[in-house]
């Protein structure tokens, strides 16, 4: 007999900006728009399906779309206030003066075409009034990386984990105060929006 097992393990870099961001650009781009139907996304290249869209959008947060006509080009997302990360099982506990920005992702023929600028841009003039701003960043995904430092965010904990069913067993290490902790995640203990 065997059993399969379905365990992930990862890593994510969680990255702070306290404040407004350095932007290029002022203002909401005339190409992005706020999503709040999963029926005002044609040719959904995005992979984007109505589950996710359903139990996102009801949950506090917002869908940036760069579209070119009527074809979305990337997009970007954005929560205030606490969230529970399903994928690595871990709670961000905030108050409603904090954004979590999250699912960043610009269609590979449309790079070089400043839809990240534009998404950007926007997301940071929708969400001018609050104090920080947060994000979880694979470790290896460097072009991510680069662009939020740029954006003036800094490095805050490095998260490493591994999940099994809805339980996670999380190394917490934090790169300004040089400590570090385990903590087990029983599932969405917390019972936060789910993202």
């Amino acid at each position: 007999m065997v059993n399969r097992v379905n365990m992930a393990f990862g890593k994510y870099i969680l990255y702070e900006l306290n404040g407004a961001a350095k932007l290029a650009g002022d203002g909401f781009d005339p190409n992005v728009k706020l999503i709040k139907t999963f029926d005002s996304i044609k040719g959904n290249k995005l992979g984007i399906t109505q589950e996710s869209m359903d139990r996102v959008l009801s949950k506090n947060s917002d869908l940036f779309l760069c579209f070119d006509g009527d074809m979305p080009l990337g997009m970007m997302w954005g929560h205030r206030g606490s969230c529970y990360i399903r994928g690595p099982g871990i709670p961000l506990l905030y108050d409603e003066g904090t954004v979590y920005w999250f699912w960043i992702f610009t269609l590979p023929e449309a790079r070089g075409k400043n839809v990240f600028k534009r998404l950007t841009n926007s997301f940071f003039h929708h969400y001018k009034g609050a104090k920080n701003f947060v994000a979880l960043v694979d470790p290896r995904n460097t072009i991510m990386r680069n662009q939020i430092n740029k954006l003036g965010f800094i490095e805050n904990k490095l998260y490493t984990y591994a999940k099994l069913g809805t339980n996670s067993l999380v190394f917490e290490k934090s790169v300004m105060a040089q400590q570090s902790s385990f903590h087990f995640e029983s599932g969405n203990r917390h019972h936060l929006p789910v993202i």
